[in-house]
């Protein structure tokens, strides 16, 4: 089936959860952009804490909610935009390759607040990547599912 061939219901449907994902992500940024900062030294402070900011590092139990969150909302972002991109008419390849890449900066949001409190310091500069290549995927997800949709 074709996305231009869908009903009007589901052509309405993905409009709205596009406009509210993206609407989602701003708002994230915006969030991360006023509790933690921009700089890789804002990301270790905020999560391994900072004795002479009177900043504290973040418990297992802090991480493990943020992660959990992050799990069921990035799955749900990734089954709905992969289904209707997988409707497209690009090649297979690309299709699993977006698909992959957009997943794998996904695992890399819910794995990273671990990595930023116990893993090596170095391991800061992956944050920009994985919200790169999440956020990158799902856009490029939407813009060509919505290009097939509606042109």
């Amino acid at each position: 089936m074709r996305l231009r061939e869908l009903d009007v219901s589901f052509k309405v449907a993905y409009v709205f959860f596009c406009v509210l994902a993206v609407l989602g992500l701003v708002f994230a940024l915006v969030i991360v952009e006023l509790k933690v900062g921009r700089t890789p030294a804002d990301f270790l402070t905020y999560y391994r804490g900072n004795e002479e900011l009177m900043k504290y590092p973040k418990t297992s139990l802090q991480l493990a909610e943020v992660s959990h969150f992050h799990s069921f909302i990035t799955s749900v972002l990734l089954l709905v935009s992969a289904f209707f991109f997988s409707l497209t008419s690009m090649r297979g390849w690309v299709k699993v390759a977006v698909v992959v890449i957009t997943a794998a900066g996904m695992l890399g949001l819910v794995l990273m607040p671990w990595v930023l409190r116990f893993g090596p310091e170095g391991l800061v500069l992956l944050k920009p990547v994985s919200s790169l290549l999440m956020v990158g995927g799902l856009l490029f997800m939407m813009g060509a599912t919505l290009k097939e949709m509606f042109l």
